[in-house]
C-alpha cells in the first residue's frame, strides 16, 4: 500500500484547497499501451499526482519517478506521459550526473543563443527527443483509435 493517498482538503488557504499527492505504478492498460520504452522500464516507473509542479510545468521526471500536474486533462495527460516516459529511459541509460549535466549545459547554451528562457528549455537535446518520440507514438496511437 502507498503511503501518498488521495484525500480530501485538510484545510483551504485563500480559497485554495491544500491536497496531498497520489502515488501509483502504471496500469496494466498503460503497462501495455506506452510500448515507447522497455517493459522493465515501465513496470519500475512511479506515477505521483501534485497539485502544482514549479516552473509551471505539467510534468517532471526524477530517474523512475514521474510528477503529474493533478489538473491536467486526458488527452494532454496521455501525451505528457508518453514524454515523460522517454526522460525516464534517458535517466536510466545516462544516469543522474550525465542526465543532469547534459540537460543543464544544453539549457545554458540555449540561453546564451536564444536569450529566451523557453526557447532555451525547448532546445535542450534531451526534452527535444523526449517531444519527437511522444509525437511518434501519439501518432501511432491516435491513428489505432
Amino acid at each position: 500500500m502507498s503511503r501518498w493517498k488521495a484525500s480530501q482538503p485538510k484545510r483551504s488557504v485563500g480559497g485554495l484547497a491544500k491536497l496531498r499527492p497520489s502515488s501509483r505504478r502504471l496500469s496494466a492498460f498503460e503497462l501495455d499501451l506506452y510500448d515507447h520504452i522497455s517493459p522493465e522500464l515501465r513496470a519500475k516507473t512511479r506515477l505521483i499526482s501534485v497539485p502544482f509542479i514549479p516552473g509551471g510545468y505539467d510534468g517532471m521526471t526524477l530517474g523512475p519517478i514521474v510528477l503529474l500536474k493533478q489538473s491536467l486533462s486526458t488527452d494532454a495527460y496521455s501525451v505528457l506521459l508518453a514524454h515523460e516516459l522517454v526522460h525516464v529511459r534517458q535517466w536510466k541509460e545516462l544516469g543522474a550526473r550525465r542526465f543532469l549535466s547534459s540537460y543543464l549545459a544544453d539549457f545554458v547554451k540555449g540561453l546564451k543563443t536564444h536569450r529566451s528562457w523557453r526557447a532555451a528549455y525547448r532546445s535542450i537535446g534531451l526534452e527535444v527527443e523526449a517531444r519527437d518520440l511522444a509525437g511518434e507514438w501519439q501518432k501511432r496511437h491516435s491513428s489505432a483509435r
